[in-house]
Parts: C-alpha cells; structure tokens; sequence
C-alpha cells in the first residue's frame, strides 16, 4: 500500500488551536481540518489541555486519530528567565528557547520510531527545533507562519531605545540563522504569501521545496450583514451604538500593541479634528495597563469578546494600522467576509492580493491615514464599495476550502515522492 492510499502524518503544534482568538490558532485549526480530511492525523501539542468545551474544537478533535498534550518547560517566570539566559548563552532565539520541552522531545523520538509516518508537521518554526528527534524515513514539513526574523527586523526599525534596539538586532541575528537552517532541512516550506517565499527563498539560495499556503477565512462563520445569523449565530448589538472605527487584534502579540498605540498617539487626534463624532473601538484579548491608560476621547479600550463578528459588523472603518509584521493578516480577510471596510498601512496587508482604492484603501502617513478613516466613516456609499469588493476578492482567492484542497496537492507530492524513493 502506497502513501497515496494510507498516510499517516505528526502534527506538531506549539499550542492547541483552541478557542479561536488568535492568527496563529485560526491558521493551525483550519490546516489540521485540511489534513485530517484526508490523512490519519494525531496531533502533539505544547501546553496544557482546553480548559473550556468548544464546540468547534471538539468537532476538529473528533477527526483526529490521536490528541497528546506535553508540558513546555519555558512556561512561567522562572522558564522565561531560563530560556533569556539559554538564548544568550548559546544559538537559539529567545522566541524558540521558550518552546524547550524533554516530553515533546521523548514523544516525537517515540512515536516517529514506531509508526511510519508520511510527515512530521512542524506548526510554526518555533517547533521545528524537535526536528533532530525525528526518526527517518519521515519527511520534515515547516509551517512558517510569518518570516520570524524580519518580524524582529521590522520591530528594531520602530524601536526608539537604543539598548532595545541592540537586543533586538541579536535576536534578529540568532532567528535569521536558525531560520534559514531550518528551512534548508525541511524537505517542503509552507509559506503564508508569496513575498514571504521570494524572501526566504532569497535568504537561503533554496528555490525548490518552498509552497504557498495562504491564511484564509471561513466564509460560512464570517458573513456580511444579514447572513450572520445563519453563519453560526453572532447575534447581540455588540457596538450598534453611533458609528466608530475598529481595531481587531491580539494584544499580547508584539506588532499589534505597535500599531494601534501608534494610531491613538499619533493618528487618532488628526482623526477626531477632522470627525469628532466618530469613535473608536479597540478589541483583542490581553491589552496592557499603558493601552488601557490610552482610553478616552472617543477611545474604548473594549480587550477581549467571546465573538469578535458583532463588533466587525457594527463598524463602519476597519482600521489595519500595522508597522511591524510578516505573514498575512487573518483580521484582514476575516473583515472583508464580514464586509467591513478597510483602511490599512501598506505593510498591514502586504502579502493579499488586494487591489488599493478597489478593495482596500492604503495609508502610511498619520495625515493619509487619517484622512482615509474620515473618507470612509463618514461615506457610506464608498463602505458599500469596499466591503462588495473585499467580500468577492476572498469568495474568490481566499477560502479555507480551496486553501485546504492546495494543501493536499503538496502532500500528495511528498506522498508520490516517498513512493518513488520505496517503489
């Protein structure tokens, strides 16, 4: 019996994708359904068990073969302050060093050794580092969920401190090394765009082997205005009061806590001088004391919500003011299937192929990008424009679906590859 016919794959995740309230959870949950359609998955996750029933989630989970959870042992102060120590003592990045784990390790070595995988899955390239613990023939598949190290790049350009700025230039250093060595070992590279393959295929000299797998959306949770109700029943007049624009994001993560302090201090006032009216909403779970402090004058600090699509639905401006990233923006295509529209910096949606001024419209200048929010807030006419386009451009490019069907091809070409080399 071929690959082809019967295939097993180790999904390997830095944590489970559940509940569905960040980029990286919603990227992992929907490439796991792809694969468990098709191949007899069972799925090792860092960290703890769900700790509340998600119906979503345990629907996934019941099409997994098999669900073990190991103990990270960066977890905490203390492992934080170990795996800083580890990172500057030794090769690894700071980021990558939080995910050490001797049960990850055992579990891999194990389960590789006895079953004969097709693939060991690495879910983000944090995970990758347990790639030594996979016995052979198994082939290696490195989920990049963004270009880690010109995330860090990025975050040093932005960094004011000068003492910050050199830390962060090591640990750009560390990832950039430890990135291109992972991408060189692994016999396929998924990437979120095709900006993020043309630059890591730049930075390793490597051109085979690298697949784009974009991020998606569910088109049948998110939905514009009147078919909501149907896609999974987000109803509530969650911000039906008066209009305002929105922020969507984690706020724990980095590059989101950037880009939205930067649009209160720097874009909200030339906002509200040109439309005092208009407010904002900023949502996403974990906002810190200093953007909690941010509050007022128009701005509501709301943190996290059990469902973001009320929120989406009652705004009348999605606002993307993103400085620092890599990947592709989830938040992005999520509020063009709900029909919100979007104002955005160039970098906030690089890697969509969305055309700007047709499907978006595109700021990176506090000025520009205040002007565009008042455009759009206070014109319902272009919010009907945008949010038509932006709904038809990801029916048409960026379901999970297609995206999951994509996904397949890739291992069938591992799988056919594996069968040639065994045939």
């Amino acid at each position: 019996m071929s690959h082809r016919d019967s295939a097993e794959i180790l999904f390997i995740a830095p944590q489970l994708p559940t509940p569905l309230d960040t980029g990286g959870k919603i990227r992992t949950f929907y490439q796991l359904k792809a694969l468990a359609s098709r191949y007899r998955v069972d799925l090792l996750a860092l960290g703890p068990e769900a700790e509340a029933p998600d119906p979503l989630w345990e629907g996934l989970r019941a099409s997994l073969r098999s669900v073990s959870c190991v103990p990270r042992d960066g977890l905490g102060r203390a492992g934080a302050a170990r795996a800083a120590a580890r990172s500057l003592l030794g090769s690894l990045p700071y980021p990558v060093e939080k995910y050490r784990s001797e049960a990850a390790s055992a579990a891999i070595a194990r389960m590789t050794s006895e079953s004969r995988y097709l693939a060991a899955h690495f879910d983000s390239l944090h995970t990758f580092r347990f790639a030594e613990f996979v016995a052979p023939p198994t082939r290696l598949v490195l989920d990049e969920h963004n270009v880690e190290a010109l995330i860090l790049e990025r975050m040093g350009q932005v960094e004011p401190s000068r003492i910050k700025r050199r830390l962060i230039a090591d640990q750009a250093e560390r990832t950039d090394r430890f990135e291109r060595r992972c991408a060189l070992a692994a016999h396929r590279v998924l990437l979120c765009s095709e900006d993020d393959r043309a630059l890591l295929s730049a930075r390793t000299g490597r051109s085979a082997g690298f697949e784009v797998i974009p991020n998606g959306v569910d088109l049948s949770r998110f939905a514009p205005a009147g078919a909501i109700e149907d896609a999974g029943g987000a109803s509530g007049e969650a911000g039906r009061e008066g209009r305002y624009a929105m922020f969507l994001g984690s706020l724990d993560w980095w590059p989101n806590s950037d880009g939205i302090s930067w649009f209160i201090k720097e874009i909200w006032p030339k906002v509200r001088a040109l439309d005092p009216s208009l407010g904002l909403k900023v949502v996403g779970r974990n906002p810190s004391a200093e953007l909690e402090g941010m509050g007022g004058g128009g701005v509501e600090i709301v943190g996290g919500v059990p469902d973001v699509r009320p929120w989406m639905r009652g705004c009348s401006v999605f606002v993307v003011p993103l400085r620092v990233g890599g990947g592709t923006r989830l938040k992005i295509l999520e509020a063009m299937a709900m029909g919100a529209p979007i104002v955005s910096t160039a970098l906030g949606c690089e890697g969509i192929e969305a055309s700007a001024g047709e499907d978006l419209l595109v700021e990176d200048s506090p000025e520009g990008f205040a002007e565009a929010v008042v455009k759009v807030g206070g014109d319902e006419r272009l919010q009907r424009a945008l949010a038509d386009a932006g709904r038809r451009l990801v029916e048409r490019r960026y379901s999970w679906e297609a995206i999951g069907a994509r996904l397949g091809e890739v291992y069938a070409s591992l799988a056919g590859e594996v069968d040639g080399l065994v045939g």
